[in-house]
């Protein structure tokens, strides 16, 4: 694990197996590294519903039929899907049933 020192305004971040955290206060934040994860550690898989596609989710660029995701590495098709969906702004996930 890689740890920066704590800057004086009390943040402290860490780096560890494609994820970095981030504590402010006493919340910490856990997020992955840019292309940090691998298509399996991200559970990459085809999409089972249409809005859960990655071609709706803010981390894929462009959102073309084959594309990149900010977190996943390799190539990544608009009609598949990870554990690390996320809707773009003003969409709101399914509620699962």
């Amino acid at each position: 694990m890689v740890e920066a020192r704590p800057p004086s305004r009390g943040v402290h971040l860490a780096c560890s197996l494609g994820v970095a955290s981030a504590r402010v206060g006493s919340r910490e934040i856990v997020m992955p590294k840019v292309w940090g994860l691998s298509r399996s550690a991200a559970n990459y898989r085809p999409a089972t519903k249409p809005e859960l596609r990655c071609a709706e989710c803010k981390f894929m660029f462009p959102r073309l039929a084959i594309g990149g995701c900010r977190y996943v590495r390799g190539v990544i098709h608009a009609g598949d899907f990870c554990n690390e969906f996320a809707p773009r702004r003003g969409r709101q996930p399914p509620e699962s049933s």
